[in-house]
């Protein structure tokens, strides 16, 4: 064999070879197929990933099902792309939402796609799993995909899908409307939540498409409270929802105005004031910034990257007077000093940070003009990663003083005598993987009263 055949035939076994390992992994379930697209990650974890993701493909079946009836549809394949940038490319190719929102459903091709957001470190995925964010994508674009095939009408208008999606997702948590347990459940509905001046139904029906991130949360939203709405109408609000309308409507408006009356009656200033009620009732005690909030039974989980910390974010007022913040934590990831840290008196000008770490905390000031953290005062404290740990900060118990007690310990103190501490309160993660429960703020009474 001359050297240009061995070139050319080495050529062919490294492209062959780099093919192979850009082939998604398959799962097959009854209903759904999964291609897992793995990027980087390892086989093995990749299997595990592939394996959940067809489980919460099909956990969407049954619950369709009993909304809808059974009836013969043909399978969808659900792509799952573990590197983002992939999944951009193709939404903004194929997508309506323009790579805005982290899954699409192809209706004539039976195909949808869904990013693995966020992208987080493969130590962190192998302590968590598929992150929830991404299973709620997968069960939102399989109930969509569900209706599509039993429901003329979702050609003339998705939307419609969409909203049964929701409520295929949320399902009786949605009815029960409990807020402050499920804080993933909450941010769905941040930015309306509690609001009196949240839009009137019908011109939430005839919103015009949006066209940058804020406006498809805000649009997301809507179909979150529609779902939430429509559900309460009895149980065969599904069905009302998806049947065609008794004659052909020309715009898209009139076809959701149709399925309103259907399923809430033609007495729109009624229909209105539970669209109301309801939006005002809802309440969202922490809202979520990325990478990943979730839960795991009663503990929060907090899970930043090397791009993002995570953060969960108190939306009330600091009590009058003294108060303490009070948490469980614990550190779990090995790979990285975590910055798992209680951020208090968040101001314009800047704000405080209290960091447990293991073996130490320390209190930090964030600055504006500097973006950066500055240590104010550090201390040795009973921090062990893997070993659950309870924390307290207390402020104002000692007048002008900041105290924080690990394990009811004293591990420092500082004088805020110079700042109000009226500022807002958050929980952070950055890299690795942090656990919490119990997290609240209380004032603290004098004794006797």
């Amino acid at each position: 064999m001359g050297d240009r055949s061995l070139v050319t035939c080495l050529f062919v076994l490294a492209c062959g070879a780099t093919l192979a390992a850009q082939e998604p992994v398959v799962r097959t379930g009854p209903h759904f197929v999964v291609h897992f697209h793995a990027g980087k990650l390892a086989a093995e974890l990749t299997g595990r990933l592939a394996d959940e993701a067809l489980a919460a493909a099909e956990s969407a079946w049954a619950p369709a099902e009993r909304l809808l009836g059974t009836q013969r549809g043909e399978l969808t394949t659900i792509h799952v792309h573990a590197a983002e940038s992939a999944y951009r490319t193709l939404a903004r190719q194929h997508s309506t939402n323009n790579g805005f929102l982290p899954q699409f459903l192809r209706h004539a091709e039976k195909e949808a796609h869904v990013a693995m957001l966020p992208e987080l470190a493969p130590a962190d995925l192998t302590i968590l799993g598929l992150p929830r964010t991404t299973k709620d994508s997968i069960v939102l674009v399989a109930a969509e995909a569900f209706a599509s095939q039993r429901a003329p009408v979702v050609a003339t208008d998705p939307w419609l899908a969409q909203v049964f999606a929701y409520g295929v997702l949320e399902g009786k948590q949605a009815q029960a409307s409990v807020y402050g347990v499920d804080f993933v459940f909450d941010n769905r509905r941040f930015n309306y939540a509690g609001r009196d001046d949240a839009p009137m139904l019908q011109l939430a029906l005839m919103s015009k498409p949006p066209k940058d991130g804020g406006e498809f949360t805000m649009a997301e939203e809507i179909k979150v409270f529609a779902a939430q709405l429509f559900a309460g109408s009895g149980n065969d609000w599904a069905r009302k929802l998806l049947q065609s309308p008794s004659k052909a409507l020309k715009e898209v408006r009139f076809v959701r105005e149709a399925a309103v009356e259907r399923m809430l009656g033609k007495d729109w200033a009624k229909t209105q004031a539970k669209w109301h009620k309801q939006i005002k009732a809802a309440k969202v005690p922490f809202s979520i910034a990325s990478p990943l909030v979730t839960h795991l039974g009663k503990r929060l989980v907090l899970v930043g990257n090397e791009n993002r910390s995570c953060t969960v974010y108190a939306e009330d007022p600091v009590p009058a007077g003294a108060y303490r913040i009070l948490a469980t934590c614990e550190l779990t990831s090995a790979a990285t000093d975590s910055p798992f840290r209680i951020q208090l008196d968040a101001q314009d000008a800047g704000m405080l940070g209290v960091w447990l770490r293991k073996g130490r905390v320390h209190l930090d000031q964030w600055t504006q003009a500097t973006d950066d953290w500055d240590v104010l005062v550090e201390g040795k404290a009973p921090i062990t990663r893997g070993i659950a740990f309870t924390v307290a900060i207390e402020v104002g118990a000692e007048p002008g003083k900041l105290v924080v007690r690990i394990d009811g310990q004293e591990v420092l103190r500082w004088d805020c005598s110079k700042r109000t501490m009226r500022g807002k309160w958050s929980l952070a993660n950055g890299e690795g993987v942090g656990y919490v429960e119990g997290l609240r703020i209380e004032p603290i009474t004098a004794p006797g009263k």
